[in-house]
């Protein structure tokens, strides 16, 4: 499910890149990148969706809205058409996601640096706590020894 669910950003990345309104950001273009010039093994049934999802071209170079004198209802539908496309939010979404991902990785990665800086600290208390015990171990064993002789 992990990989379709790539392969569907990517897809939709890539129909974005094409769109002459839309520009990538720089971690959407890196994901294209890297998902592009590869070849993956996927059911066809999914392949074909994927495919399937893109641009509507008309058969005429017209829109197909006229560009009569403005009325209610196309203002409605020139509205409805400003607001935020499917893509557009799936694409949010997954940006989302992906930066949420990146974020935890980062804490993640922190506490961990974190947390080997305190061993190493422990250690070198170890070190230094054993040094001390063999100083007073053998100034102990000379005492004896004056004490002896």
């Amino acid at each position: 499910m992990y990989y379709h669910t790539a392969l569907l950003w990517a897809r939709l990345l890539e129909i974005k890149s094409k769109r002459g309104n839309a520009n990538l950001n720089f971690e959407e273009q890196e994901f294209l990148k890297s998902m592009l010039p590869h070849e993956y093994n996927i059911p066809q049934p999914v392949y074909l969706f994927l495919k399937g999802i893109g641009e509507v071209n008309y058969a005429t170079e017209r829109s197909p809205v006229s560009a009569g004198p403005s009325t209610p209802r196309r203002h409605r539908v020139r509205q409805r058409r400003l607001r935020q496309t499917p893509f557009d939010r799936a694409t949010s979404e997954f940006v989302a996601i992906e930066e949420s991902r990146l974020r935890l990785e980062r804490e993640r990665e922190t506490r961990q640096h974190n947390l080997e800086m305190e061993q190493l600290r422990i250690e070198a208390q170890r070190v230094q706590v054993e040094a001390e015990r063999v100083r007073v171990e053998e100034a102990r064993m000379r005492l004896e020894t004056d004490l002896r002789a």
